[in-house]
């Protein structure tokens, strides 16, 4: 009787061992798959980015100083003008157009000046037998642009090399820049084409009558 009693204790032990042990390998995967849907969770938090708001860059027609600018229409100009009597035969220099000599220029005085432009630039002929003149232009921020260069391109003084007059007028309109030419129609083609390969803005092309033509032996 006693072996039996012994028998029936020891296996009842056995299996209170065996149902302890399930319930922990039970409750260790539990925690185990807890623990790992965490992690992921976190992971996936620290791969997410915030991106910034993305500001438009706004195109600049040129880059550089404005009588850098010059030089690179003027060397392009001649590139494309090489006849003998083309830009590359006229030696310049560089004038700044300074408000208080605008009128005699741009044919606008030193308040629409101070208005409406930033900075203005000319090349014109080391001696006074040339009627030749490269302008370049920046308008400040904000000025309508279209409107500014209309006004310049109806008043600009081109008939100012005294009793000589230029065969045409050709200006160019890009960005906030304008450029013009006053001189013989191959050199002011030649520059209305270099503005046009150089810039990084659309180019509006901008004609002006001869109205400057008074009649006489040197028109």
């Amino acid at each position: 009787m006693k072996r039996i009693i012994a028998f029936v204790l020891a296996v009842l032990t056995v299996a209170v061992v065996i149902a302890g042990c399930t319930t922990n390998k039970n409750n260790n995967t539990t925690n185990n798959t807890t623990t790992e849907a965490k992690s992921t969770t976190t992971g996936k938090q620290t791969t997410t980015e915030k991106k910034d708001p993305v500001t438009p860059t706004v195109k600049k027609a040129f880059e550089g100083e404005i009588g850098d600018v010059l030089d690179k229409i003027v060397e392009k100009a001649k590139e494309i003008d090489t006849s003998e009597y083309g830009i590359g035969s006229i030696a310049c220099h560089h004038r700044e157009i300074t408000a208080d000599i605008a009128i005699d220029i741009l044919g606008i005085d030193d308040k629409e000046f101070a208005k409406l432009i930033d900075s203005a630039i000319e090349s014109q002929p080391d001696g006074s037998w040339h009627t030749h003149s490269v302008i370049v232009i920046k308008f400040k921020d904000g000025v309508d642009v279209k409107a500014a260069a209309e006004t310049i391109r109806t008043k600009s003084k081109a008939d100012r090399c005294g009793c000589l007059t230029p065969d045409a007028w050709v200006g160019a309109l890009t960005g906030d820049y304008m450029v013009f030419t006053i001189s013989n129609s191959s050199i002011c083609e030649a520059v209305y084409k270099a503005v046009s390969e150089l810039s990084a803005c659309e180019v509006t092309r901008l004609d002006r009558e001869s109205d400057w033509k008074r009649g006489g032996m040197f028109d």
